[in-house]
């Protein structure tokens, strides 16, 4: 009996190892392979604009080859993503394969027609990944992917490696496919995305950066935000971890505060028939750099009031923006409704189907606590 099943299973080995060779296996050389894809709406066509990587195109290695790009740009249109995809195999045969792709970037016109359209092919391919970026064009998808291929390799990553800092740095948030499509599926969520633009450098060169925020009401762009009004989002949403913060007052004179830890805590409840949300910021900090009329350092009984001028800034750029957002835009990029549906359920269910005209009575509580440690520098200065 021992030996028939040995037997059973040898056999079983035996065919595994033949069968293996008959799936349609594909070498490199014989796809197509993307490393960022630029979206834009022209009509009612898609164009696809993509990076796409030619092992062959340095491979010399010589100094005329040095900072060259590796990668190539190539674009296909379509009534639909997948047509347009498809047009890209034109270019050589190769299937297109997009698992290697970093960042998926959105025009802004495509971003007004509706991300659902987009998105949802992208999320719906086993390629891409659920954690790639998503990011938005300051106009045209199509000129932020040319602008990467005339800065050599370098600027195949600087996308990648923007939002990477951006986001640790407290610029944007972590506008990941999985995170947006998250919030187009919620009742009452509404995706941001952070947006990319083009800079005139003092060489005269263009470089990228990030310029702020796009906002959407469901999957259409509503607005867009500045720097400090994102900062203002990120803090509300317990998203940075790291910032700086710059306060001037007439007798300390300007002070960089570095955030070194952020921490954001809401709590919700119903008060008169109204919700109200208790936004509560914890974040400890260090002295970075002071700029006193007459020189020196910060004495430390000056600190009490610097953590109060970091608390009162926080507070104000936080204030400011959920109001606008819940007040004036009706878009709730603060997920604070996925909160109204797990602690106050009752609540939601009674008034899910008008909670656009309940955004503007709901009740904002900020509470900000800064702790600054070791000012740095404490000499005064003498005459």
């Amino acid at each position: 009996m021992k030996n028939i099943r040995i037997s059973t299973i040898i056999i079983s080995f035996i065919f595994c190892l033949l069968f293996t060779g008959c799936n349609d296996k594909q070498e490199l050389k014989e796809r197509t392979i993307i490393e960022s894809i630029g979206v834009d709406k022209e009509g009612d066509e898609f164009l696809l604009t993509m990076l796409k990587f030619s092992a062959t195109s340095s491979d010399s290695g010589s100094d005329s080859q040095a900072g060259k790009s590796n990668s190539i740009v190539v674009q296909g249109r379509g009534k639909s993503i997948s047509e347009a995809i498809e047009q890209v195999t034109h270019y050589n045969g190769n299937q297109v394969f997009l698992g290697n792709s970093t960042v998926i970037i959105i025009g802004e016109q495509t971003a007004k027609d509706g991300l659902n359209g987009v998105l949802n092919f992208f999320n719906s391919n086993h390629e891409i990944s659920p954690t790639i970026y998503i990011a938005m064009a300051e106009g045209s998808a199509e000129s932020i992917i040319k602008s990467q291929i005339k800065k050599g390799n370098y600027g195949l990553i600087e996308v990648q490696d923007m939002l990477d800092q951006g986001n640790k740095n407290g610029l944007v948030g972590k506008a990941t496919l999985m995170n947006v499509m998250t919030r187009l599926q919620s009742d009452g969520s509404d995706p941001y995305l952070p947006i990319i633009t083009k800079i005139k450098n003092d060489e005269g060169n263009e470089d990228l950066r990030i310029s702020g925020m796009g906002v959407f009401y469901g999957d259409t762009l509503k607005t867009k935000l500045d720097s400090e009004e994102t900062k203002g989002v990120l803090w509300a949403t317990d998203e940075i971890d790291h910032s700086l913060i710059v306060v001037d007052d007439k007798e300390i004179g300007k002070v960089s505060v570095d955030i070194l830890d952020g921490k954001t805590k809401l709590k919700t409840y119903i008060d008169n028939g109204y919700p109200v949300f208790d936004i509560q910021i914890e974040c400890t900090g260090t002295i970075k750099e002071a700029a006193k009329k007459n020189g020196g350092g910060i004495d430390i009984q000056n600190i009490d009031k610097i953590e109060k001028m970091a608390e009162d800034k926080i507070k104000n750029n936080v204030s400011a923006v959920v109001e606008r957002m819940f007040y004036e835009e009706k878009c709730d990029i603060f997920r604070y409704t996925d909160f109204l549906k797990k602690y106050e359920a009752k609540y939601w269910k009674e008034n899910k189907d008008n909670w656009e005209e309940n955004m503007s009575k709901c009740k904002f509580i900020y509470n900000v606590d800064c702790h600054i440690g070791r000012p740095g520098m404490e000499a005064k200065h003498t005459r």
